[in-house]
């Protein structure tokens, strides 16, 4: 059997504005972001627009000082640039061993060892 669904309507007409974060707004708002408000449901769970929600975050966090000691860096200021295939990579390299968090951050050069 195969089942499919299309889900990605759901929140264009407000259904989901309660649970909209000011991450999800920014994102909405965003060059990356191809349909403005909609498709809501959509940016909020699938791979095309979590690591651009990560990445908002950890800049917000950052600017905050509440991330990294303050301390960001270019891949935190410039909007996608990571990939959608960024949390996949990492599970699986973690899952191997091949990195801890302190590789990871280095990789995307959230980390600079001085």
């Amino acid at each position: 059997m195969i089942h499919t669904s299309i889900l990605g309507s759901i929140g264009e007409d407000g259904e989901l504005d309660l649970y909209l974060t000011k991450y999800d707004t920014l994102l909405h708002a965003s060059d990356l972001c191809h349909y403005g408000k909609r498709q809501t449901l959509e940016k909020m769970v699938t791979s095309r627009y979590v690591p651009e929600l990560f990445r908002i975050i950890c800049k917000d966090l950052t600017d905050q000082n509440l991330l990294f000691n303050g301390f960001g860096s270019a891949s935190l200021e410039e909007p996608g640039k990571f990939p959608p295939d960024f949390f996949p990579q990492l599970l699986k390299a973690a899952e191997a061993g091949d990195l801890n968090q302190v590789q990871v951050l280095y990789i995307v050069h959230v980390l600079y060892v001085q």
